[in-house]
């Protein structure tokens, strides 16, 4: 048996309804991405619909993650795999003329917009440059935290400012925000004979330094695979 891969809680990876996919959802409401004939669009579909009207966002770069809460949507793209084998006549010369978005959109990006724009919070966008690629989404009380290839966490205020980067030990499964906590799951160790070690860290986001307040092992089925992961409404 493999290890098990980076996933995100409630994004349907495999499943196409007609033009949209599901990108996230949960108490608040729904994420989905929609495919038009040149454009692609990002909608959010709220369970209340007195909490916001529902949006329609452009998707600017190939968004294919998003999580969301009362604050926001925060929504990720991945960086394009690099061809190794394209000769150096066949990449643009200095000379020419590229278009700064198109290359901008072969990175991962980051992008957050917040529901209520009246306040100091407003809409912004970060991009991950040498090969750096988003995996994973969580987000909680004025936080998210961003899962990359590189093993990195990042974590950015409501305002778009990075706040920390923390980087794992480990490969990271899948992680989770409510409020103040963050919660990550991660492989401890190889699998072996359909038994995949996982351990469950919590992080106490309102600290300075992220101080981790519960560390364990997270109890896995031999021959299966962690499906879902998350907080109640309850935390």
């Amino acid at each position: 048996m493999d290890t098990q891969g980076t996933f995100i809680s409630n994004c349907v990876y495999d499943f196409l309804a007609g033009k949209h996919r599901i990108l996230n959802w949960n108490t608040v409401g729904v994420v989905a991405i929609r495919n038009e004939f040149q454009y692609t669009v990002v909608d959010v579909e709220f369970m209340n619909k007195n909490f916001h009207r529902n949006l329609s966002i452009n998707d600017d770069f190939h968004i294919t993650m998003a999580t969301l809460n009362y604050n926001g949507v925060l929504m990720a793209s991945q960086a394009e795999e690099k061809n190794e084998d394209a000769y150096e006549e066949d990449l643009p010369g200095e000379d020419e003329i590229v278009d700064e978005m198109f290359k901008r959109r072969k990175n991962s990006n980051i992008h957050f917009k917040p529901f209520n724009e009246w306040k100091d919070v407003k809409e912004w966008s970060y991009e991950l440059k040498n090969g750096e690629s988003a995996e994973c989404l969580a987000a909680g009380s004025g936080w998210n935290a961003v899962l990359t290839n590189y093993n990195y966490l990042r974590i950015f205020s409501n305002n778009g400012v990075q706040k920390d980067l923390i980087c794992q030990a480990h490969p990271i499964v899948t992680m989770a925000g409510y409020e103040n906590f963050l919660a990550i799951v991660y492989h401890s160790g190889p699998a072996f004979n359909g038994y995949q070690p996982m351990r469950l860290k919590v992080f106490n986001m309102a600290t300075r330094d992220n101080r981790v307040l519960f560390d364990s092992d997270c109890a896995v089925t031999p021959t299966s695979e962690l499906k879902w992961f998350g907080f109640s409404e309850e935390g």
